[in-house]
């Protein structure tokens, strides 16, 4: 009957850590799949005030002293992973020096409620000790081997370890164990407290700072016991000020006063001969370009009336007419729609009745029929404005007044216009010039898109520098003839995403690099940057650059922070950030509460200061949801990115990913859910999921759309059909039926 007994209690016993370790591994808390660095630590005291008060609420009771510090110590841990629920695995207490010390193993699974007071979350911690201390006689260790039958990753339930009660001994035994971190408390009359982490996984300064916030909760325990342990605070006033105001501490005084427009007139009366632009169709001067971009902005305020915030669409190849267009309709006082003219017929009349559009400028026949109410013709050229006055039109623009309007991919399945307003808009541009010290010897490429955001600074910077704007369509797509232009015109900056400059190195397309040697300035954006793909230009004699990796979402005005890449890096194996704030904006990094985030721990990037645009056109719900109020400054807002990221030690930030459907692909915006809508729309599908893949080699983004149909062999039509509806990259590179 004993017997009996005995195997009843094993089997509750087993049944019980099996539930608890594999549900928790199940339940998508995987290892960090690396090998284990080497053990280091850092320690310090506990202070004589929290060791007392521990003292006082525990009686003395060395139990009540570990559930206190296991407590306070899980809520840390779940404020750094940002996850509510996790497992620490403490040694046996009744086997504290066991050599069998891995077989003697408890796993404690606690959950972090915020609203819970700390004493109430005590209590629950409490009742998780004590329910492990029933089934404390079962070695955990033989759980491990027939789990690890299972193919269940059971490190993910060893990544964080605790002991109180520490010792020499105890300690040369568990730093076998494969944590990345583990905290030991010493139990003597001088408590302190070391905590040994895996080099590999973390940096000193990161575990320096978790012990200092460890120590602080200590200290906070005894005010702060009936308080939502949601709300404490793990940041000293410090702390917050180095986010708040030390990372975000560049600010200059831009002279708001002014407008692009006004800027490039000053450069105008500068340099009126020299060459401002050279398209296919031969190039223009400054004073020409003034010129004709008056004559139409004439045009358009003497025949339509356009006043400040209009829109009008600009639907033209990269040409003189294009930049023409472009100053003419905000000499006018309006503001610009760009559209790319390959963009499916259906998406340009999407954002033509989605916009109100009632002017559009074409220079293709083919696109008169739009539905647009009127379309103004430069296929021939800019021949009807020749009887237009070539005199400035006097007009005071207002900072908050919209410059331009750029689609982006939408998650409700449309695409939304984002509006970008002067002063933000200056703001960036005055940056992209001190930045990269952009003059008058520079000749800057466009290759980007007229749709997409990187181009328009990248028209504006070099115009109010007196430098050289290169643009061809001629070249589109064909890398060879774009390192020919590069290397015929002494080109000397381009703007990019990764995965289109990656082409330009590619050695068919140029033997030794030779064809780059006059770069000097290299701005990439919109994706992560692969260094084993720019590694070896960068060992060449022809590199001669300097390589920068801008961030930032269209919403506000295309760049919030930047990292100029040092020339040592290219060989080591660490990510590259996006960098710091540009001038007069601000980045954070918050929890879910909008609450900082400890230095190195992962949280949404926010966005505040100059660079904000006004939000979206037409959308005034969408705007409230991602155009918050700011937590810092009640007169401000803030943008909430969807992105994920963090802070490092020397104020830089690394992007780290999304927690929704949005990618990049070649540096452009894709929800999944706008390309699922497409798929969806097909007659005869009745269900879609696209997903994202990454290329092997140099991990740019792909789609995959999987469909639904009861039509066969829909593949090829399906293709077709979506080139009529989506842009070219955001159709899927393979469709699965």
């Amino acid at each position: 009957m004993e017997q009996d007994t005995l195997s009843l209690e094993h089997k509750l016993a087993q049944d019980y850590w099996f539930n608890k370790i594999s549900g928790f591994c199940q339940n998508g808390h995987s290892a960090v799949h690396r090998s284990k660095g080497s053990d280091e630590f850092v320690d310090e005291s506990i202070t004589l005030r929290s060791v007392n008060y521990i003292d006082k609420v525990s009686n003395g009771n060395a139990q009540a002293a570990f559930v206190i510090h296991l407590g306070l110590l899980s809520y840390l841990i779940s404020k750094y992973l940002r996850n509510s629920t996790n497992v620490v695995v403490s040694p046996n207490f009744d086997n504290l020096y066991s050599k069998e010390l891995i077989g003697n193993l408890l796993y404690f699974k606690i959950t972090v409620d915020d609203n819970l007071t700390v004493k109430e979350h005590l209590l629950s911690v409490r009742s998780e000790f004590l329910a492990v201390n029933r089934h404390k006689d079962y070695n955990t260790g033989e759980l491990i081997t027939k789990l690890n039958k299972f193919d269940f990753d059971v490190n993910c339930a060893k990544q964080y370890g605790f002991s109180y009660g520490y010792s020499q001994e105890i300690g040369s035994h568990i730093k076998e164990i494969p944590f990345h971190l583990a905290v030991f408390i010493s139990d003597d009359g001088n408590q302190h407290c070391r905590v040994y982490y895996d080099s590999q996984v973390f940096k000193k300064p990161f575990i320096q700072q978790f012990l200092k916030h460890y120590l602080l909760l200590l200290d906070l325990l005894d005010n702060e016991i009936d308080r939502k342990i949601g709300d404490l605070k793990v940041l000293s006033p410090d702390e917050i000020n180095t986010q708040l105001y030390v990372f975000n501490a560049k600010q200059n005084s831009n002279n708001f006063n002014k407008s692009v427009v006004d800027l490039f007139k000053d450069m105008v009366k500068r340099s009126p001969h020299s060459i401002a632009l050279v398209s296919d169709s031969g190039s223009m001067t400054y004073g020409e370009l003034h010129q004709a971009s008056n004559q139409l902005a004439h045009y358009l305020k003497d025949k339509f009336l356009i006043k400040p915030d209009d829109l009008v669409g600009i639907i033209l190849k990269k040409s003189s007419e294009l930049i023409v267009a472009i100053l003419g309709i905000l000499k006018a006082g309006a503001a610009y729609l760009p559209i790319d003219p390959i963009y499916p017929r259906e998406r340009i009349q999407f954002m033509i009745d989605n916009s109100a559009l009632s002017i559009c400028f074409i220079d293709d026949s083919s696109k008169i029929e739009l539905g647009c109410e009127t379309i103004i013709d430069f296929s021939k050229g800019l021949e009807f404005l020749l009887k237009e006055s070539t005199s400035d039109i006097l007009s005071q623009r207002h900072g908050h007044e919209l410059i331009y309007v750029i689609y982006t991919s939408g998650s409700t399945g449309v695409p939304k216009g984002a509006m970008v307003k002067h002063d933000s808009f200056l703001n960036l541009v005055t940056w992209y010039l001190r930045t990269l010290n952009i003059d008058e010897n520079d000749r800057v490429l466009l290759l980007a898109p007229i749709s997409f955001d990187l181009a328009q600074k990248n028209i504006f910077a070099p115009l109010l520098a007196g430098a050289r704007l290169y643009l061809s369509e001629k070249v589109y797509g064909k890398y060879s003839d774009i390192v020919d232009l590069i290397s015929e015109e002494s080109i000397t900056m381009i703007n990019l995403a990764p995965s289109a400059f990656y082409p330009l190195l590619d050695p068919i397309v140029n033997n030794n690099f030779n064809k780059l040697s006059g770069l000097v300035k290299v701005i990439l954006g919109g994706e992560s940057i692969q260094k084993k793909i720019i590694k070896n230009w960068t060992k060449s004699k022809y590199y001669n650059a300097n390589v920068i990796n801008s961030y930032g979402p269209t919403e506000c005005t295309d760049v919030v922070s930047y990292y100029a890449i040092p020339n040592d890096s290219w060989d080591t194996n660490e990510d590259i950030p996006i960098g710091r704030p540009i001038e007069n904006l601000a980045l954070y990094i918050l929890d879910e509460n909008k609450s900082l985030l400890p230095i190195g721990v992962a949280g949404d990037i926010y966005i505040g200061g100059a660079g904000l645009g006004r939000g979206y056109l037409n959308d005034t719900n969408y705007t409230n949801e991602k155009f918050q109020k700011s937590p810092f400054n009640a007169q401000e807002l803030l943008y909430s990115s969807g992105d994920v990221g963090k802070w490092n030690f020397d104020g830089t930030i690394e992007f780290i990913g999304r927690y929704d459907d949005q990618i990049k692909i070649r540096g452009f915006r894709v929800d999944l859910a706008e390309v699922e809508k497409a798929l969806i729309d097909y007659p005869t599908v009745k269900n879609s999921v696209v997903v994202a893949r990454e290329n092997i080699n140099d991990k740019s983004k792909y789609l995959v759309g999987y469909y639904i149909s009861e039509a066969s062999n829909l593949t090829a039509e399906m293709r077709d059909y979506l080139r009529d509806r989506l842009p070219e990259h955001m159709i899927p590179t393979f469709l699965i039926q």
